[in-house]
């Protein structure tokens, strides 16, 4: 079994914390990891997708939490009364032994509305992602992100070059994406279109009408086809809409339930005032480039899939490591463009810019050249991540490598 870097973050809150909560996608694999977490006794484990165990907690949730001394209750979700119930428990320092409830979830409870308690002050919350490159490789690890951080500028090649991450052709990582059923085992092109297709009909019957009723699925899956065709393009509801043959004030509900089930990754855009009119909309970018790219009906990735992969690095990485770092895009109104730019808890910003060239291009250069000058004071540095294999300074606080030495 891989290791997820996820794990050792999960195990000190479990020690620390009388509730726990994973939330994450539909089989980013949130259940196999909450099972290895230790107690002090056998975990009970109880799946709240089903209908009985639901119609108990629903009847009477505070029986059902003291069923046993340690419990693991998949999809909390779908019980929000034991939420509630488990607050009034734990408002009792007797019963806050560590580890005492450890959750998943496959939606944001902060955002679902019949939610009344996220435990706030009781719990230690996390998400897990699909799985990363390195996890993948066996590293247990996401890209040097934290290295980057902790490292000046003039150190950054030093380390980059004893980088143990080998080569990947990034079209292929792009097709497969990091759902563990078709990143850690061999499969074949039609296995995988399978495992997606009934992947997003599960996601469209099971887990949708838990978060609202939708009335019609059809217009609901073409907004997710149209989301993909714009993966790394600014948000426009408008022009998604109709593409989509969606009303805009549904988009935006729409949007707002793929984003809550952890299907929509928006990136907001750093706005921060500087010398250029700025585009203050976010960007669309998805959880996973394989189930992207299979919505889309894509069968070439372009730039912004080797950027999707880039920023799922780094919402793992954040997840796990670093999770008051902000994740944003830059992007002028005359089209100069920084794929991502990371905001660190002391302010400082790492500019990120993504080509999917083994040279960047002139405009890229360009842009995150652009974006060191304006922002002087808060810059940490910039970084050029390509498909070549040289790594090197561009200046002083610029440089340019292959991405697969990040990632």
């Amino acid at each position: 079994m891989l290791t997820r870097m996820a794990t050792e973050r999960l195990m000190h809150a479990a020690s620390a914390s009388p509730a726990v909560l994973v939330m994450g996608a539909r089989g980013v694999g949130k259940s196999s990891i909450v099972s290895e977490l230790p107690s002090k006794q056998p975990r009970l484990s109880l799946r709240m997708d089903d209908p009985e165990l639901r119609a108990d907690a629903a009847d009477s949730p505070d029986e059902f939490l003291t069923q046993a001394p340690f419990l693991a209750l998949d999809e909390i979700q779908r019980a929000p009364k034991l939420l509630t119930a488990m607050a009034r428990l734990l408002d009792d320092p007797a019963q806050r032994q560590p580890g005492r409830f450890v959750m998943t979830s496959s939606a944001n409870l902060f955002r679902i509305r019949r939610v009344t308690d996220t435990l706030a002050g009781s719990a230690i919350y996390t998400t897990l992602w699909p799985l990363t490159r390195r996890e993948i490789l066996g590293f247990g690890e996401a890209g040097a992100w934290g290295e980057l951080e902790r490292t000046p500028p003039s150190g950054w090649v030093d380390f980059l070059l004893r980088s143990n991450a080998p080569h990947e052709d990034w079209r292929a990582m792009s097709q497969r994406g990091g759902y563990p059923q078709i990143a850690t085992v061999p499969t074949t092109t039609q296995s995988s279109m399978n495992w997606r297709q009934d992947y997003i009909e599960s996601y469209l019957d099971r887990d949708l009408p838990q978060l609202s009723s939708i009335d019609n699925l059809a217009e609901f899956l073409r907004l997710m086809k149209v989301t993909c065709r714009n993966l790394g393009r600014v948000v426009n509801k408008t022009e998604w809409g109709r593409e989509a043959s969606v009303p805009p004030t549904t988009v935006d509900r729409f949007l707002n339930l793929l984003e809550t089930s952890y299907q929509l990754i928006r990136v907001g855009a750093y706005d921060e005032p500087c010398g250029k009119r700025l585009i203050t909309s976010p960007k669309a970018y998805w959880s996973d480039t394989g189930l992207a790219m299979h919505l889309s009906g894509e069968s070439s990735p372009r730039r912004a899939h080797l950027e999707n992969i880039v920023l799922t690095d780094l919402v793992a990485w954040r997840a796990a490591h670093s999770p008051r770092t902000r994740i944003m895009h830059w992007r002028t109104t005359v089209g100069s463009d920084v794929s991502f730019v990371l905001e660190f808890a002391d302010g400082s910003v790492l500019g990120i810019q993504v080509s999917d060239g083994a040279e960047p291009t002139v405009s890229e250069l360009v842009s995150i050249k652009l974006f060191i000058t304006e922002y002087r004071a808060a810059v940490r540095g910039g970084l050029l991540l390509h498909t070549g294999s040289a790594s090197g300074m561009l200046a002083e606080n610029l440089a340019s490598v292959p991405w697969w030495s990040i990632i």
